[in-house]
């Protein structure tokens, strides 16, 4: 079956090291696995144009968290908001790279995500902020 398959496609058998975009370091002597996802992160930041942008050290910003309050009522607020932030894209990156290796930015994914539908300058605020908060800890592993 390697053979056959070697024929069609170029690969190599060692040890697993990157797989679906996560990093996947193998420790044998502390028998640990770490898994993280730097990749993913910089990608997602990159899609959203804030590859440049300042890291952040906490996972929620100074204030309370955004509500149904903050979506705006005029329809046309809205419209500039959707077009200028895409939501749902935010929170598919964050729930692809939650799931696998960052379970701490579960909380503010879950506000996030009530809002997809319609959502303020404060959510946006606040999406950008867990990305920040992402950029500045990309690197650390789930153990």
């Amino acid at each position: 079956y390697l053979k056959a398959l070697r024929k069609r496609f170029e690969y190599e058998l060692g040890p697993l090291e990157k797989f679906l975009g996560m990093r996947i370091r193998i420790d044998y002597a502390n028998q640990t696995i770490a898994i993280d996802q730097e990749a993913q992160c910089a990608k997602m930041l990159n899609e959203f144009g804030m590859s440049g942008c300042k890291p952040e050290k906490n996972l929620f910003p100074t204030g309370p968290n955004p509500s149904k309050a903050d979506v705006p009522v005029d329809v046309a607020e809205q419209d500039k908001i959707r077009a200028e932030f895409d939501m749902r894209s935010a929170c598919g990156h964050l729930n692809y790279i939650q799931m696998i290796s960052r379970p701490d930015i579960s909380l503010p994914l879950k506000i996030l995500s009530k809002y997809m539908g319609a959502y303020g300058r404060r959510h946006v605020a606040l999406a950008k902020h867990v990305m920040r908060y992402l950029k500045g800890s990309a690197g650390l592993p789930l153990i």
